[in-house]
């Protein structure tokens, strides 16, 4: 078995198991996991950041404990419903097809709101999620459609359906709630569960539960 982890961060609370599901991905509580709306890597902090409407919690991928979000309060922005890793210490927050810039080590958002040129006009302005694949592409999602944008060619490359992605779980439906990337493992959130997509070796995971349920053992 192959245990999945980063340059020794722990990224699971055990091993891969011989069917290909991934063992429990979020030492977190389950009813956190129902107010996701966004997220992205942090590299800085080692952390995925967690975005709900307009609040923000980060969550330590070095974490050995359950944990309870705390959501911080990001001010009078409008809610935040995609999120990609912009550098280091910064990421992009969207609102619909409007980002600003977060600063992730001051916790400040940028005051400039600015508009990414180019997403479909069949999209309406929105987005579901969206995810920074690899140093040289995002992908946005709306629906059952996905869309990639390439900074080396400066252009939009392929946009289809990623439910007919082999492997994709057959069982989920639409929208995807969010997507980031940890060192190139995707993981992709939708209705509790997350699945991954390893760059690495090339295929998808079977889903599993982000959070713990409380089981009301003392």
């Amino acid at each position: 078995m192959n245990t999945l982890a980063r340059s020794g961060v722990l990224l699971m609370l055990s091993t891969l198991l011989a069917s290909s599901s991934v063992a429990q991905i979020f030492l977190i509580d389950a009813k956190d996991a129902q107010y996701i709306d966004a997220s992205a890597y942090a590299p800085m902090t080692n952390s995925v950041l967690f975005f709900s409407g307009s609040a923000m919690a980060a969550y330590d991928l070095s974490t050995s404990e359950r944990v309870s979000l705390t959501w911080y309060d990001l001010g009078k922005i409008e809610p935040i419903n995609a999120a990609i890793s912009w550098s280091d210490s910064t990421m992009l927050i969207f609102s619909g097809s409007y980002y600003r810039t977060f600063d992730v080590l001051t916790g400040g958002v940028s005051a400039e709101r600015l508009e990414w040129p180019g997403l479909p006009e069949e999209w309406g302005g929105s987005l579901d999620a969206a995810v920074r694949w690899s140093e040289e592409e995002v992908i946005f999602f709306k629906d059952d459609e996905y869309l990639v944008y390439d900074f080396v060619e400066e252009a939009y490359t392929e946009r289809d359906r990623f439910t007919s992605w082999e492997g994709f779980p057959a069982g989920w439906t639409m929208p995807l709630e969010t997507a980031f990337n940890v060192q190139g493992d995707i993981y992709l959130l939708n209705d509790g569960e997350a699945v991954l997509y390893s760059t690495t070796e090339d295929r998808f995971f079977l889903p599993s539960p982000i959070g713990i349920a409380d089981t009301g053992a003392k």
